[in-house]
């Protein structure tokens, strides 16, 4: 039987925030789920990691040496996924919130919605084939909740028309999200709020390493490094959804170590003054 929830990622040469996202992920999401990692032919050491948590059973990791871009993962696990709903997300984010995952779940069960958002992106212009083109209004892509069931059938996730005027881009994401408000299926946008659940650390895959957008990307590279140093001082890839409770932990000890830790507890009362503690180790 398929987790109730699928978290995709798609990841390309961000080794470090790929591996601070999947942490993130383990750490906090308290609801039953599956993670995929797709990854497109990077070159940075992503690759050696993603194995090393695929060979601990923690994630399924798919490749392209093609370089598939993230519209295609999309389309590609929009058809593959076994669940009903479908969470795609950019490697750059980290969840920070605790209960993120369930609390998106309940959401859309009390409307079930073909596709919940967390960000609405404005229309916007990009360069293409040497001609300026108009990117159209879309949901953002690195947190974007799909019911794979109600959108099986809309077509692909990126597409590009040739108006008279100038060449329309639908993002990642956009295409079959215009096809399911034509077609009359329910759209989400999640409340404000959610988004304290998570920090996206945009561009780091695809920003300049020079001038302004440069010296950006330059601290999110470094907050996410002191980010993970922290996440992989609290856990390890073995033991990281492992969560054991203290009297678990002092089930462990050995009785002779219990015995002394209650001797020193005993005299330390004393020395303050303090009535003996009668209630054993």
């Amino acid at each position: 039987m398929s987790a109730p929830i699928t978290i995709c990622v798609a990841s390309f040469n961000t080794c470090a925030a790929t591996e601070l996202c999947i942490r993130s992920i383990m750490r906090l999401a308290d609801h039953p789920y599956e993670l995929r990692v797709g990854d497109s032919g990077s070159t940075d050491g992503s690759v050696a990691t993603l194995e090393r948590f695929q060979e601990r059973g923690l994630i399924t990791l798919e490749r392209s040496p093609g370089s598939r871009t993230h519209a295609d993962w999309l389309d590609h696990w929009r058809q593959t996924c076994d669940s009903k709903l479908l969470l795609f997300v950019d490697s750059d984010i980290e969840f920070r919130r605790a209960s993120w995952l369930r609390q998106l779940v309940s959401i859309v069960r009390r409307t079930d919605p073909a596709i919940a958002y967390a960000e609405w992106l404005p229309p916007s212009l990009f360069t293409l084939d040497g001609l300026e083109a108009r990117v159209v209004l879309r949901p953002a892509p690195w947190v974007l909740l799909i019911d794979a069931e109600q959108t099986s059938e809309l077509r692909s996730s990126f597409a590009v028309t040739y108006p008279e005027t100038e060449p329309i881009i639908h993002d990642v994401g956009a295409a079959f999200f215009h096809e399911a408000v034509d077609r009359g299926l329910s759209t989400l946008a999640l409340p404000p709020s959610f988004r304290r659940c998570y920090h996206h650390y945009g561009g780091l895959s695809w920003l300049p390493v020079t001038g302004p957008r440069g010296q950006k990307k330059l601290r999110d590279q470094r907050t996410v490094e002191r980010r993970l140093r922290h996440l992989r001082r609290l856990q390890s890839a073995t033991s990281v959804t492992c969560r054991v409770s203290a009297t678990a932990q002092l089930a462990a000890f050995p009785q002779d170590a219990l015995d002394a830790m209650f001797r020193i507890r005993t005299g330390v009362r004393r020395r303050c003054g303090r009535p003996p503690d009668t209630r054993g180790p």
